[in-house]
């Protein structure tokens, strides 16, 4: 799943996808890890994805600033981002795992060549496995089930959120009280 960190009242103060930080381009590195064909194909971004609809959105606003720096790494075809949302209700998932599978056709058919499908997720499991493969059977793509950790951007962001939250905003070390 896509990194959130959320605190106590299930407030999102962390995205990995926001891309902040130039500290952080794990996306960068595991695209630019990939092989000549799929660096090169079209491209679509799929995540986990919240329950949600407006996390949903906030998610795909996120993939969509990442494909842009994507591009400015050098990903020159097309890109778009899409969601699973495995945790939403039934209808939502396949509502969601259709409109991801209809990017991938359109893309497909505008380049006339398959799509890289690359996972924007914490880890490998199940999900990338089986859930996906499943859910992109019969499409023509190029699966590029990438996990974004061990990374040390990943754990630098992590730590960077976690402090963030511990601490209100402030930088370590800082009561919030004035002398």
């Amino acid at each position: 799943m896509l990194i959130s960190i959320k605190q106590k009242n299930n407030e999102e103060v962390g995205n990995i996808c926001r891309y902040q930080n130039p500290e952080f381009d794990a996306l960068v590195e595991r695209w630019r890890g990939l092989d000549e064909a799929r660096r090169t194909a079209p491209l679509v971004l799929l995540g986990h994805g919240p329950q949600a609809p407006d996390d949903a959105n906030r998610w795909l606003t996120a993939f969509q600033s990442a494909l842009e720096q994507l591009k400015a790494a050098g990903h020159l075809a097309d890109g778009r981002p899409a969601l699973l949302r495995d945790d939403a209700a039934p209808e939502v998932r396949a509502a969601s795992i259709k409109e991801m599978r209809d990017t991938v056709s359109a893309l497909a058919a505008r380049a006339r060549d398959s799509v890289t499908v690359m996972t924007v997720l914490i880890s490998q499991g199940g999900m990338q496995r089986v859930t996906i493969p499943r859910d992109l059977e019969g499409l023509p793509v190029r699966y590029a089930p990438v996990s974004l950790t061990p990374l040390p951007a990943v754990a630098r962001w992590i730590e960077r959120v976690a402090l963030e939250a511990a601490t209100g905003g402030r930088a370590v070390g800082q009561t919030g009280r004035t002398p």
